[in-house]
């Protein structure tokens, strides 16, 4: 009876070990990719499931499904972006009359410019689920970062382009790039005709910022901010569609950094200025509100549309931000000057493009918004050395004679070949005509 009374015990106490370990099994076990990875709807207030983001804009917001809607509820946790730039200039700070300034600049990145994290992003989530082509409807930069990653990474890219743009003939020239460049429109014309195309079905990844899952993309920048000796009380940024500064606020929700972003524009090409003024998450212009010719310099800024709007409206009110706008070509030329005044900057060969000085420019011209005490954060946010004579032709003589001395980028990590043929087509053509043409570009390879 003892020995009975000993076999029974012990396995009463084992069966009772294995019932404390099982639920710790469970907890512990990696729950499907998507099960945990939840999204904050800006314009329903519904939390909604990774893999429910698709079919719930389809459902609930069809006529704003190509804005990017979605705020992650989750951070990244990428690791592998490259150390970036940010430079203390004490010459602009006593130029504006602040405490601190600091340069972040984004032109040394591999593509020339911040639409880099992106691309990276977007490369990365088309290999994981196993797509050959990706693309991106583009007047520059993310269309150049997106050609870049592509071609490091076996990929071939289809851009959609406005035919009239002025980097067509650098995206002609870029292998593993099919170019679609559409007559007689602006980039949201193109953009809009571009998101009703069935993607997924013809094997095609969306590197658009519709796609909410690269949101996260700039999580590393906001570390780097977050680690800086002075936080910053502002984050200036010159946006188009306003991902990239939609991004650090989200970054830095996680570090509960008290920073103000602060979105740039150019005077009359601004709608996210008129939509947080009005509390409106989306807000579209019916045409520009100023002489194009004023304010055409910055190229990848003025827009119409603003995809990211609502992420970006989200980021301005979760840090107590504002906007700043009424910007024109006159303004980036005087920012060009400032930026001249400071020779550590130009020793490291910190220039930016039009698009890129436009925190500068918005730092200058609006200094009075800014306590003496505050420590700002301008983003430089693309590479000028690549076209310098279009800064030469905004600024003054004097201007343009001392950016001339200037060593210019005579390389590129972009492989390039003999240009090719982009393919015009008109801005009638039919969604049919269009899907058909695409296919024609991947059926073979498929």
């Amino acid at each position: 009876t003892n020995y009975l009374s000993l076999f029974f015990y012990k396995n009463l106490l084992l069966l009772y070990k294995i019932h404390a370990i099982i639920p710790r099994c469970t907890l512990t076990k990696p729950p499907r990719r998507n099960s945990m990875r939840k999204f904050l709807c800006l314009l329903c207030q519904r939390i909604i499931n990774e893999d429910s983001i698709s079919p719930h804009k389809k459902k609930c917001h069809p006529l704003e499904k190509h804005y990017g809607i979605m705020w992650p509820l989750f951070y990244s946790s990428d690791d592998q972006e490259p150390t970036p730039d940010i430079h203390e200039s004490e010459i602009l700070s006593q130029l504006l009359g602040v405490g601190k300034v600091y340069i972040r600049y984004e032109g040394n990145t591999p593509s020339g410019s911040m639409k880099d994290y992106l691309a990276r992003k977007a490369i990365e989530l088309a290999l994981q689920n196993g797509f050959q082509y990706i693309t991106v409807t583009s007047s520059g930069n993310h269309a150049l970062a997106i050609a870049l990653h592509a071609q490091q990474n076996g990929l071939q890219a289809i851009i959609f382009i406005p035919a009239d743009t002025s980097k067509l003939d650098s995206l002609c020239s870029t292998s593993n790039t099919d170019i679609i460049g559409i007559n007689g429109t602006i980039l949201e014309d193109v953009y809009e005709l571009a998101q009703q195309l069935p993607l997924t079905e013809l094997g095609i990844y969306n590197a658009n910022v519709n796609n909410e899952l690269l949101l996260t993309s700039f999580g590393f920048v906001a570390r780097s901010i977050a680690a800086l000796p002075c936080q910053p009380t502002h984050i200036l940024s010159g946006v188009g569609n306003g991902t990239y500064l939609a991004g650090i606020a989200h970054g830095l929700s996680a570090h509960n950094l008290p920073c103000k972003i602060v979105p740039v524009g150019m005077t009359g090409a601004f709608p996210t200025e008129i939509a947080f003024a009005s509390n409106q998450s989306i807000y579209e212009l019916d045409e520009f509100g100023a002489p194009i010719e004023t304010i055409d310099a910055a190229e990848g800024s003025i827009a119409i549309s603003s995809y990211s709007m609502p992420q970006l409206i989200h980021a301005i009110k979760i840090t107590n931000g504002f906007t700043l706008g009424g910007l024109n070509n006159n303004d980036l030329a005087k920012a060009y000057q400032a930026l001249l005044q400071d020779q550590s900057l130009i020793d490291l060969r910190i220039i930016p493009e039009p698009t890129g000085i436009m925190s500068l420019a918005a730092a200058i011209k609006h200094s009075h918004r800014f306590p003496p005490d505050a420590c700002l954060l301008l983003c430089l946010t693309g590479n000028g050395l690549r076209a310098i004579e279009e800064i030469q032709r905004l600024t003054d003589h004097h201007t343009a004679k001392l950016l001339a001395q200037i060593p210019q980028l005579t390389t590129s990590k972009i492989q390039r070949r003999e240009r090719q043929q982009p393919i015009i087509v008109d801005k009638d053509i039919s969604l049919t005509e269009l899907t058909e043409l695409v296919h024609s570009l991947t059926g073979e390879k498929q």
